[in-house]
């Protein structure tokens, strides 16, 4: 949101709402977690619908968990962090275009890859909507640029940004698995 709000009111000005949204979003709810009174009603009143009273202790667990990481020193280092994660990712973007031989300043390359990052957050990894919309966003505001070598672009910052670290996770995960295995 912190990179997509950069660039919103110079390329796509009559778009904030999409911006706003979510971050109305998640100051709300960062707000129902700085109220520790308030999170443990909302908890309880969730712990009448059928099937959650017996999760409900983890549920409080959760938040009081939950609730040390964002206190505001932890979260301004967690988004600090993020901005510079995300801003690298931007970047390569940027390099995709230019290895297609465009011109892709690093505010617009940043605005579309923030942008669709935050419109491919209603699905898990944004599959589908963040792909079309860096396709989409590049073909309508990078100047020259055609429908192959956006949606070539969308592709590759694509794999280099989310498959790659999903690849390596894999490997991670059944690197430790194995090492479980062994050790039993």
């Amino acid at each position: 949101l912190a990179l997509a709000g950069m660039g919103v009111s110079t390329y796509a000005g009559d778009r904030t709402i999409y911006l706003l949204i979510p971050a109305g979003i998640i100051v709300l709810s960062l707000a129902v977690l700085a109220s520790e009174r308030l999170s443990l009603a909302i908890l309880r009143g969730l712990e009448m619908i059928p099937g959650v009273a017996k999760v409900g202790h983890k549920l409080e667990e959760m938040y009081r968990a939950m609730r040390v990481c964002v206190a505001p020193w932890p979260l301004f280092l967690c988004v600090f962090a993020s901005v510079l994660a995300w801003g690298g990712e931007c970047l390569g973007f940027q390099l995709v275009f230019r290895g297609f031989g465009l011109d892709v300043d690093l505010g617009l390359a940043t605005f579309l890859y923030a942008f669709a990052t935050v419109a491919g957050g209603a699905t898990p990894g944004g599959l589908g909507v963040a792909d079309t919309a860096l396709a989409g966003g590049a073909l309508q505001m990078v100047p020259g640029i055609t429908e192959a070598q956006a949606v070539a672009a969308a592709l590759l910052i694509r794999v280099a940004t989310l498959w790659l670290g999903e690849v390596l996770g894999a490997i991670a995960l059944l690197g430790v698995a194995g090492r479980e295995q062994k050790a039993a």
